[in-house]
């Protein structure tokens, strides 16, 4: 049902007498009486109150009340209008609209059933309420829905030209190099929402791209080698080791081991705040840094 407030008129099928009304014509019958009441009653014309189909997808917000309702709204769109080939990538999609999904197996007089179970998220990811049974908000968002709809998609996704807008944005973001922040920033600035997971020492496992503009759900692998976990884990990580050596030094560094010709604490710890203030112009700054300390090192001999 859509989300707006409306009523709906039940009539029955007999007139006062018990015998059939004619359904012949239905459609065009309702529309001119439908338009004979709208003249009479100084009432909107239905065709101008037409609502666009595809109207924004809003998050879920639990604290908002009707979170079924909710949830179901968002659910039915996911389920029409995206593309995904597994359970986790659909999960994926849905939790940036505040909702998540678990599949639940069980047996029941000797048959084995699945289902699927919906649940609301808040900001931290975690679920919040009570969840909601696939059969509560309709078959459409059920188990043999989303089968139907992976496969569908995994026929559709066969083609490596679908992916050719998002592969273009991430690699020209990827050539420069980027941090996490920055690059899920420029993605989200295209369009395009990244997933990644990771264990309990934040090692990255899990890349899931979500193209919001094909509307279409993919792992980065499906994309290439290069757009693997591993390497992203990598890139954001080799980042900081970079730093270190452009540094010239190791960040646990000891304040007591300043002997002459190396930079004291004060001065080390001044050029790390130099290179945030300058932004990315890290070889530079270490340059010159360097070359200070060539020079305290030639007045050391007496040169």
């Amino acid at each position: 049902d859509i989300d707006r407030k409306h009523i709906h008129i039940v009539s029955v099928r007999v007139d006062e007498t018990g015998k059939k009304i004619s359904d012949s014509f239905e459609k065009k019958r309702s529309d001119t009486i439908r338009k004979e009441l709208e003249k009479k009653y100084s009432l909107l014309p239905a065709e101008k109150q037409r609502q666009p189909e595809n109207l924004p997808l809003k998050r879920v917000d639990y604290k908002a009340g009707d979170v079924k309702k909710q949830v179901s709204n968002v659910v039915k769109a996911v389920m029409k209008s995206y593309r995904f080939q597994s359970l986790n990538e659909y999960r994926a999609v849905l939790s940036i609209y505040g909702v998540t999904v678990e599949e639940v197996k069980g047996e029941v007089r000797g048959k084995a059933y699945n289902g699927l179970v919906y649940s609301a998220l808040d900001r931290k990811g975690e679920k919040v309420g009570n969840p909601f049974k696939a059969s509560l908000i309709g078959k459409a968002v059920g188990y043999d829905a989303l089968q139907k709809r992976i496969a569908f998609s995994k026929q559709s996704m066969k083609e490596k030209a679908v992916y050719n807008r998002s592969r273009n944005i991430i690699s020209t973001l990827l050539a420069n190099k980027p941090d996490r922040k920055v690059f899920e920033k420029e993605l989200a600035k295209n369009g395009i929402s990244v997933l990644f997971r990771e264990n309990d020492d934040k090692r990255i496992y899990g890349v899931t791209f979500i193209d919001l503009q094909e509307k279409m759900v993919f792992n980065g692998s499906r994309l290439g080698k290069e757009f693997s976990a591993n390497v992203f884990h990598e890139l954001f990580n080799g980042n900081s080791r970079q730093e270190d050596k452009d540094f010239g030094m190791d960040r646990s560094f000891d304040t007591n081991s300043y002997s002459p010709g190396q930079e004291s604490a004060s001065e080390a710890i001044a050029g790390i705040f130099s290179m945030e203030q300058h932004g990315d112009n890290y070889e530079e700054i270490a340059f010159t840094n360097r070359m200070k300390r060539k020079k305290k090192r030639r007045k050391g001999f007496g040169l």
